[in-house]
């Protein structure tokens, strides 16, 4: 297909999904498995970040098709390498469509702990939450929030891990003397 109509399939699609409640079962069949977030990074590649009319468009796609893929599909390096260069951007539309995928992307513990893992995301989210965009701004701290409340999780997780380890280790040796 020429690369015209490729980019009106991405319109359609974006606009389809965006119109379809999250966490559409049918919809979640008919996205997942084909590698649909790494065909739009490769029309990204071969129509050119710099183009802000394709680059918005198909950051669009990907912002809404975040939540009815895999999260292997979204755990993919040259997406996460697109949406941190998207963070970049001076352009609102587009770095407000990396943000919504990346708060989409939460929802799946593979993504979120590459998310905790990345210096260059947690480095920009402060600023990001303060974006004089409302959207950018909302999404921003919501995944904010979101690392925040994981990264508690499993401090408190590891918290109760050592506090049950000695205790453990006494009941076991009070069974042991008697």
């Amino acid at each position: 297909a020429t690369l015209g109509k490729r980019m009106r399939a991405v319109q359609e699609l974006g606009r389809v999904l965006n119109e379809t409640a999250d966490g559409d079962f049918g919809v979640q069949r008919v996205c997942s498995g084909f590698g649909a977030p790494s065909l739009l990074v490769a029309l990204m590649l071969e129509c050119g970040e710099e183009r802000e009319a394709t680059r918005n468009d198909i950051m669009h796609c990907l912002a809404a098709l975040t939540s009815f893929t895999t999260a292997a599909e979204l755990s993919d390096t040259r997406l996460w390498s697109l949406l941190m260069r998207m963070l970049y951007q001076r352009d609102e539309e587009s770095l407000m469509y990396a943000v919504l995928s990346l708060e989409n992307m939460t929802r799946h513990d593979e993504c979120l702990k590459m998310m905790r893992a990345s210096k260059r995301l947690n480095a920009l989210l402060p600023t990001l939450c303060t974006s004089s965009h409302e959207t950018i701004a909302a999404s921003a701290s919501a995944l904010a929030a979101t690392l925040a409340r994981a990264a508690a999780e499993e401090r408190f997780e590891a918290l109760q891990a050592e506090l049950a380890t000695p205790a453990a280790a006494q009941a076991d040796a009070g069974t042991a003397r008697g």
